[in-house]
């Protein structure tokens, strides 16, 4: 799945400085532009509460009733304080929408970037990564509390598409899908997550020349997005990279080290599986060595493999990315 961010050119030296580093902001909540973000509605006051809890917990005693009615709340509460830890980087499902190319690409004189979900969600360091689509309505979200603190250990989840995951009806045309990170801040991604850049039917020859050579060597498709002639849609054309070499980025790959791939008869016939994925973590400019490579699978059934790498990235702490077969084959298709 592609999803798509819009960038103004006003302020894209500094950007492309992210961007071309691999990198991506994700904003605190607290910071989020629109002041009607994160709204929320708390359904289970101390009464109401205390006899859900009675209810499902057949409790007599109303002194315990009371008390567990408390600690529920101070759960939520915890739990509001966990999700201040993360961070937000909002993008949309749609490249050709003419409202936000207006509004966030500077009347079309700026960019849309195109990026792979999987590989985002897949390729990174960061402690977790969630991705949440937005959900349109004309009223807050309601929070039932007793049953966000009692859906242990996914309530952080829940939570989180609860409160960031719903926005204004206003907003509908946006088609957005969120990505969450903790910790909030600067995310650096694998290189290839950028499939695509978009540049606005007004962007300048010198910003269009700007971005290709920053993402030279990278094999990204590049397009100009103009209206349609008798319509209100718009449509998109191919742009040559003059930038193209036989060069590609990053110009090292990552060792492995002796004897990380392990292999075992149950495993064999899914070898090559195996050393594709060690293959596609040694290319990442995340990694610095590849310690360990193993294929798994679904506990569901054992015609779905995964391959599991533990490596060590830049700062040399040990990370362990899963790998499937479908994110095997998105890089085969791209390569090809």
């Amino acid at each position: 799945m592609k999803v798509y961010k819009y960038r103004s050119h006003q302020y894209l030296k500094e950007y492309l400085k992210d961007i071309g580093g691999n990198r991506a902001w994700f904003a605190k909540i607290s910071s989020l532009n629109d002041p009607s973000e994160a709204k929320i509605n708390k359904r289970g006051d101390f009464f109401d509460l205390s006899k859900e809890i009675a209810f499902l917990l057949e409790i007599g005693d109303k002194g315990s009733v009371g008390q567990s009615a408390i600690n529920v709340s101070e759960q939520f509460a915890k739990l509001l304080c966990q999700i201040k830890h993360y961070g937000v980087y909002s993008t949309s499902k749609r490249w050709d929408d003419e409202i936000m190319w207006a509004c966030y690409a500077d009347s079309h004189k700026g960019i849309c970037i195109e990026y792979d979900l999987e590989w985002l969600l897949t390729f990174h360091c960061q402690k977790t990564m969630y991705s949440v689509d937005v959900n349109y309505q004309e009223f807050v979200p309601v929070i039932d509390l007793l049953k966000c603190v009692m859906e242990q250990p996914q309530n952080i989840i829940w939570l989180l598409k609860k409160i960031i995951g719903v926005k204004s009806i206003s907003w509908q045309h946006e088609d957005e899908l969120r990505l969450l990170a903790e910790p909030h801040g600067s995310v650096e991604y694998d290189f290839r997550a950028i499939t695509a850049i978009y540049f606005g039917c007004k962007a300048e020859s010198e910003l269009r020349l700007s971005v290709m050579e920053t993402f030279k060597d990278r094999d990204i498709d590049y397009y100009l997005v103009e209206p349609e002639r008798y319509s209100y849609t718009f449509k998109r054309t191919e742009v040559p990279d003059p930038f193209t070499s036989k060069n590609r980025y990053p110009y090292s790959v990552a060792p492995v080290e002796q004897h990380a791939i392990l292999i075992t008869e149950e495993t064999r016939p899914y070898e090559r599986l195996i050393n594709k994925a060690v293959e596609l973590v040694c290319q990442s400019q995340l990694c610095k060595q590849v310690d360990f490579a193993e294929v798994y699978f679904s506990k569901d059934t054992k015609k779905i493999p995964t391959v599991y790498i533990d490596f060590r990235d830049q700062l040399n702490e040990v990370r362990r990315w899963i790998i499937s077969e479908e994110l095997i084959d998105i890089h085969n298709q791209r390569s090809s």
